[in-house]
């Protein structure tokens, strides 16, 4: 029985031993249950389960927070399967523009999940994600200056070398990334940083939760 209804009938494969098949068409939960009737029609139910039915790619399982690919039926590291995405709150899926960023915000992909190509053409595509503030300073390869990251995919320039030092240390070119033009679009620009505590790297960190919070 699924959901109360019968569904199927149950044959003996071996004393004691009874089985039945039955396909399901759709994603959801539901409720199964044997019921097994003797010839002097003394009738016992069996436990009741809850059998949870999801496609090969996880279809209809895409939420806030997900991180989200096609499966890879390729070796070729240009493919579109080799995206990963950010699925939003805004309910539009986000792409990491390379693994930099990716891992600013996450240590592995562990928790990527693969979902069809249907489904993912069926996701509206947002904004990119970027650096997550306080990371990483950048620079880009024509325009000047070095950059903090700031909340809300903000860039704030450094008036001067000193400062940068301040707020990331000697080895700051340790965190120095530099970033390509074509994705300068992708942030706006703040006020520069003019003097010591203008800006805090631990505080801007530890200033988002989430990738949502820098859509």
């Amino acid at each position: 029985y699924v959901d109360g209804y019968r569904v199927s009938t149950m044959t003996e494969e071996s004393t004691n031993r009874f089985t039945a098949y039955y396909t399901f068409n759709n994603h959801g939960y539901y409720s199964i249950y044997a019921r097994c009737t003797d010839s002097s029609n003394n009738t016992v139910t069996g436990t009741k389960r809850t059998l949870t039915v999801k496609s090969a790619y996880y279809d209809d399982d895409v939420n806030n927070g997900d991180l989200i690919k096609t499966p890879c039926t390729t070796s070729a590291v240009s493919d579109p399967c080799r995206a990963v995405y950010f699925y939003g709150k805004d309910g539009k899926r986000h792409a990491f523009p390379n693994e930099s960023v990716y891992f600013t915000w996450y240590n592995n992909f562990n928790d990527v999940k693969e979902i069809s190509s249907s489904a993912m053409a069926s996701i509206t595509i947002g904004k990119n994600v970027t650096y997550r503030p306080g990371s990483v300073l950048i620079k880009f390869y024509t325009v000047p200056g070095i950059y903090a990251v700031e909340k809300k995919h903000t860039l704030r320039r450094y008036e001067s070398t000193s400062l940068i030092r301040s707020d990331y240390g000697s080895n700051y070119s340790d965190v120095l990334v530099t970033v390509s033009d074509s994705l300068y679009g992708n942030y706006s620009v703040g006020a520069n940083i003019d003097s010591a505590g203008d800006y805090d790297r631990s505080t801007q960190y530890n200033s988002v939760s989430s990738i949502n919070d820098v859509l």
